[in-house]
């Protein structure tokens, strides 16, 4: 009995923080879970709710290119100063491929949610810069990632809730919730992804705005 009370009351506050082994493992299986996928570009549209000076609801589309190993952008269909906010975060994180020459990694947790383990990595950017760390949690039920939460060093968040769909061998976003906590405004932006081309030609040129 007091052993399987011992084992409950680590599955319900997490187990203890994984060792670099178990760090690479992760980021060797996040990298090979789309390992075949060279190219994406999916539509996406962004529900915003803005608060600042004013309060805004603004709709924006957007194309999100993705041409491996790590180039990302999004193109708004219009640029005013808001798609300018978000253009950068949303193409901000690598791929996880390049995770350890960027960032100090390390597993701080591994809890169970939904009857799946999930595995949260603490990312430190080693060449300084205006994030002071984030977190990523990653569903090991495929690898993907779930939730994101950045850390600046001007006291600003963002947290990221993700849902994903499996497209043939890929897994790939379907939908993000985000909370934006920052200096200058906040805002609650949901984006839902469109159909995908997958493994289509993307000239580099895209990747130079």
């Amino acid at each position: 009995m007091r052993w399987i009370l011992l084992l409950a009351s680590v599955m319900a506050l997490g187990a203890p923080a994984g060792s670099q082994d178990d760090t690479q493992s992760i980021i060797s299986r996040m990298a090979a879970a789309n390992g075949s996928l060279q190219s994406y570009k999916v539509r996406v549209h962004f529900d915003v709710d803005l608060h600042s000076f004013i309060t805004m609801h603004p709709g924006l589309d957007a194309t999100y290119y993705f041409k491996k190993p790590d180039k990302a952008e999004l193109d708004f269909d219009t640029v005013p100063i808001l798609a300018q906010e978000f253009q950068h975060f949303y193409a901000s994180l690598p791929a996880p491929s390049t995770w350890q020459r960027l960032y100090d990694v390390s597993v701080v947790s591994k809890t169970q949610s939904g009857g799946h383990w999930r595995d949260t990595l603490k990312l430190v950017p080693k060449h300084g810069g205006n994030v002071d760390r984030m977190l990523v949690a990653v569903d090991e039920d495929g690898y993907a990632i779930v939730r994101q939460e950045w850390y600046y060093r001007n006291g600003g968040t963002i947290v990221m809730d993700q849902q994903n769909q499996r497209l043939g061998a890929y897994i790939l976003p379907k939908r993000q919730s985000a909370d934006f906590k920052l200096p200058s405004y906040q805002a609650h932006v949901i984006s839902a992804f469109g159909r995908y081309e997958l493994n289509v030609p993307i000239a580099d040129s895209v990747f130079t705005h």
